[in-house]
């Protein structure tokens, strides 16, 4: 799983993290919410591997980072869904991934749109909260 991708001169880094640990699939993908240090290098990566499903916040911006990675959402085939509270990304016996928020469909702050996720292994959870100030 890939939470968030940086801003774009952070692409090739991650990129190559990525194949460095002998992965080509992504399995799970989720962009957070539409600001560029967090989707900048999204569509770089996503173009770079083999993608299963992609989860993001239903808000749109009209940013041109924003633009080009529906660009290649759509160009890729790639699977998206909302990310958005008491979605289940996973749930194994060890693992379970799930979406605590955005709650809303509205907020005045785009970093409250922010994709909360929960990743359960075993007996430790790991809480990534994007930019979410008050959700």
């Amino acid at each position: 799983m890939l939470i968030d991708a940086g801003n774009s001169n952070n692409a090739s880094d991650i990129i190559g993290l990525i194949e460095n640990k002998g992965y080509s699939t992504l399995n799970y993908v989720v962009a957070t919410h539409p600001h560029a240090d967090h989707i900048g290098g999204m569509a770089t990566v996503l173009a770079a591997f083999d993608v299963g499903k992609m989860y993001m916040p239903k808000k749109e911006h009209t940013s041109k980072t924003f633009e080009n990675l529906l660009d290649t959402i759509e160009k890729n085939n790639i699977e998206l869904h909302t990310a958005k509270a008491c979605v289940s990304v996973l749930d194994t016996t060890d693992l379970k991934i799930d979406v605590l928020a955005p709650i809303n469909s509205s907020y005045s702050n785009l970093n409250d749109y922010s994709a909360v996720i929960k990743i359960t292994y075993k007996d430790n959870s790991f809480l990534f909260m994007g930019d979410a100030e008050n959700i």
